[in-house]
């Protein structure tokens, strides 16, 4: 008999026969938590209240303006009824987020195991472990994960339970 923590999802029992669930896990976020003092407001005190109102005002000045001239003028693209203009401008595949994505894509870092996948987000800033919370729990009591860190997501919450295999005689005692 083999015991371990199973997803409770519909194509699973179509093969097994679920018993519990037992625990709801969420998915967890391993980290090297940051010694930096971030506070939530701490880049406007770069500047004074009266420098940052000047730049506020300065930009809707100017974008109102930038648009004012764009809509009105006998020259922009869509008066002028430019073949190549569109109310298209920015397509998904010039945004700022679908260029991280690409690289993200293009770069991807595999694991073959959570010793390895440990090892990386101990060694540098920038790495995270994404698992099962009651998996990384379990990880973090070795000592070298001591100066880590577990972030829950609430969000995604995974039934666990066993599962025996269907129509097997042991399966009813254990499901009731």
């Amino acid at each position: 008999m083999i015991a371990a923590g199973l997803t409770i999802n519909p194509r699973r029992s179509n093969y097994v026969e679920f018993i519990g669930p037992i625990v709801e896990d969420t998915v967890g976020i391993l980290v090297k938590p940051s010694t930096a003092n971030y506070l939530f407001f701490q880049m406007f005190h770069l500047f004074q209240i009266n420098v940052w109102i000047a730049i506020t005002s300065s930009v809707v000045i100017l974008g109102t303006t930038v648009w004012l001239f764009n809509r009105y003028s006998p020259f922009s693209g869509w008066n002028l009824q430019l073949p190549e203009a569109n109310s298209n401008e920015v397509s998904v595949n010039n945004t700022f987020y679908e260029s991280i994505y690409r690289k993200l894509v293009a770069n991807p870092v595999s694991v073959s195991s959570t010793d390895e996948a440990v090892k990386l987000v101990t060694k540098f800033n920038n790495y995270v472990y994404i698992t099962e919370r009651l998996f990384l729990m379990s990880v973090l009591q070795s000592e070298e994960c001591s100066n880590l860190e577990v972030i829950e997501e609430p969000g995604i919450v995974a039934a666990l339970g066993f599962a025996v295999q269907l129509g097997k005689e042991y399966a009813k005692p254990m499901s009731s």
